[in-house]
């Protein structure tokens, strides 16, 4: 009888971590023996992470495959982690191999100052920041997509729609919030309207500029807004 050695677990232990959204959707029990990292301040920490599949879809940013990340956590870089984030919870789930264990983890957001994710769709790095918008009243994730005269924020979020089926109790819906920051005011938008609204004067020349360049205001691709806030800026004095 061949002897599996330690190595081998570890591969298969990553091979589960790194599976499809088809096989993510399953039991992830296999790993539900994670203990609490060292409880220092000055360490990467959190809690035990276990996933439990209630409702149809998956409650993470973009898909269910871990991506590589670089966060900041108390001032301290910790560069290429395995992540997932939870846009449902707005949680950071991180994948380690510690003391030749696997073990996945919700981070606790106490220290956690930002962390990057790689944009499939728009070919691009996010930076994602835990702060406080001005009109927000607590902290939460926020990805600044575009920095200039006008700074544009999306807040990736999924909620849930309870409608009950043989074997779930509802479905992810991604509704990402957005928002304008600028001369020290923050205003959140959800409609073309209420986004041109925003625009002021400048409100007729959006509006041309988006008609030229076959850019639609759509709410699931809050990316494509981008330029439209450069055009934006070029406008101002």
């Amino acid at each position: 009888m061949f002897k599996v050695t330690k190595h081998i677990f570890l591969l298969v232990l990553l091979s589960c971590a790194t599976a499809s959204h088809a096989d993510a959707q399953n039991d992830f029990s296999q790993m539900d023996t994670i203990t609490l990292f060292d409880k220092s301040k000055d360490i990467i920490n959190g809690q035990e992470w276990v996933y439990t599949k209630k409702y149809v879809g998956h409650p993470f940013f973009q898909d269910n495959e871990w991506m590589k990340s670089d966060i900041v956590y108390k001032g301290i870089l910790f560069s290429n982690e395995n992540v997932k984030y939870n846009i449902n919870t707005d949680e950071l789930i991180v994948f380690r191999e510690l003391n030749g264990q696997a073990r996945i983890f919700t981070l606790n957001k106490q220290y956690l100052q930002s962390f990057t994710l790689f944009d499939k769709i728009q070919n691009q790095t996010l930076l994602f920041e835990y702060t406080t918008l001005l009109t927000a009243s607590t902290k939460s994730i926020f990805s600044k997509v575009y920095s200039g005269k006008s700074n544009y924020y999306i807040k990736y979020q999924k909620e849930i729609n309870k409608v009950v089926s043989a074997k779930y109790t509802g479905e992810y819906l991604y509704k990402p919030c957005l928002y304008i920051l600028q001369n020290n005011t923050t205003r959140q938008f959800e409609t073309k309207s209420q986004f041109l609204a925003i625009m002021g004067d400048h409100k007729s020349a959006i509006k041309k500029y988006m008609r030229a360049n076959g850019i639609k205001f759509d709410r699931k691709s809050p990316e494509k807004l981008i330029p439209v806030f450069k055009y934006y800026d070029s406008l101002l004095k």
